[in-house]
C-alpha cells in the first residue's frame, strides 16, 4: 500500500497581489523629480513586493489585479501600461471615471472579498496602493482569518494618527526601492497624517527627523532585536525577520515592523 507523503504536508503559502493603479500612478507622478516614467517607478514597486514575499516569506505571488481609468489616466509615454501589466501576469482592469471618484477603491474592495470567499486557500492578501489606507477592508481580512498586507508609497503616519490594530499590517513602498528611487521620493512625501490623507506636498517639508515609536510592537522589536543581536554591528535581515517571528507570533509582520523601524530612524536597511 501506497502512501501519499504529500497528504500530510503544510499547505504552500501563497499571495493575491491586488494594485490600486489609480492612486499609485497620482501619489507617484506628484511626488518624483526625476525624468523616470512614473510606470517604471510602479512596475519596480510590483516586482519588490512579490520578491519581499517570495524570497522572504517564502510566499509567492500567484494572482494579480491592477484597477485604473486607463483611458484618461496615463500620459503619452505610459500608454503600453496594460500590456506590461498583462506580461507581469497582473490583468489590469478599466474602470470608469464618471460614476464616482474613487471607483477603483470600491471595485478592488468588491474583487478582493469575491476571491477570498472563491480562494480560501490563498492566506495572504496584498494591496498595493499610494495613499488610500483601505482599513477597514485589512481589518476585514484579519476578521477571516487571512493575512493582509498595505504597501504603500505613503503609510499611515502613526504618530500623527490614531493607532489601530492593524497598523503593523502597512508596509513602505519606497523601503523596498532602491536607493536612488527611495530618497526622490522621499524628498516630496507628506510628513503628517493630515497630508497623508490629503496626499499633498508641503512646500518646505523640514529635515528628516526621528520619531516616536508609539506602537508596542515595534517597540518590543527593538527589545528583542536588542536582546539577540544586540552584540553585532550589523544584522543580517532573513534571521531577524525569522527571530522576530519566532518570538512575537505569527499574527505579527516582522517586516513590516522593520520597515517602521526605519521609517522612525530606529534602523536602517542597506541593499
Amino acid at each position: 500500500m501506497t502512501q501519499d507523503h504529500n497528504a500530510d504536508a503544510a499547505p504552500q503559502r501563497q499571495a493575491a497581489m491586488f494594485i490600486d493603479y489609480e492612486n499609485l500612478y497620482t501619489i507617484l507622478q506628484s511626488q518624483s523629480e526625476r525624468s523616470r516614467s512614473t510606470s517604471e517607478y510602479a512596475e519596480e514597486i510590483f516586482e519588490e513586493v512579490r520578491r519581499y514575499l517570495e524570497e522572504g516569506d517564502d510566499t509567492p505571488t500567484i494572482f494579480g489585479r491592477a484597477y485604473a481609468p486607463f483611458d484618461t489616466l496615463l500620459d503619452e509615454e505610459d500608454a503600453q501600461v496594460p500590456s506590461a501589466l498583462h506580461r507581469r501576469g497582473i490583468e489590469p482592469v478599466h474602470v470608469p471615471t464618471g460614476m464616482q471618484n474613487n471607483t477603483a477603491e470600491v471595485r478592488l474592495t468588491v474583487d478582493l472579498t469575491h476571491f477570498l470567499a472563491q480562494r480560501s486557500d490563498v492566506q495572504t492578501m496584498v494591496i498595493v496602493t499610494g495613499n488610500r489606507p483601505y482599513l477597514p477592508l485589512v481589518r476585514w481580512i484579519r476578521e477571516q482569518g487571512h493575512r493582509p498586507l498595505v504597501a504603500a508609497v505613503n503609510p499611515p503616519q502613526t504618530a500623527d494618527t490614531p493607532a489601530f490594530v492593524e497598523d503593523s499590517k502597512y508596509l513602505d513602498a519606497r523601503n523596498l526601492l532602491s536607493e536612488e528611487s527611495r530618497e526622490d521620493l522621499l524628498a516630496n512625501a507628506p510628513t503628517s497624517g493630515a497630508a497623508y490623507t490629503r496626499a499633498q506636498t508641503p512646500e518646505n517639508p523640514p529635515p528628516q527627523q526621528y520619531q516616536t515609536l508609539n506602537n508596542p510592537d515595534a517597540r518590543r522589536a527593538i527589545e528583542i532585536t536588542e536582546e539577540h543581536f544586540g552584540q553585532y554591528d550589523e544584522v543580517y535581515l532573513t534571521p531577524l525577520l525569522r527571530k522576530l517571528s519566532d518570538l512575537m507570533g505569527e499574527d505579527k509582520d516582522p517586516k513590516s515592523l522593520v520597515s517602521e523601524l526605519e521609517a522612525a530612524g530606529a534602523a536602517r536597511l542597506e541593499k
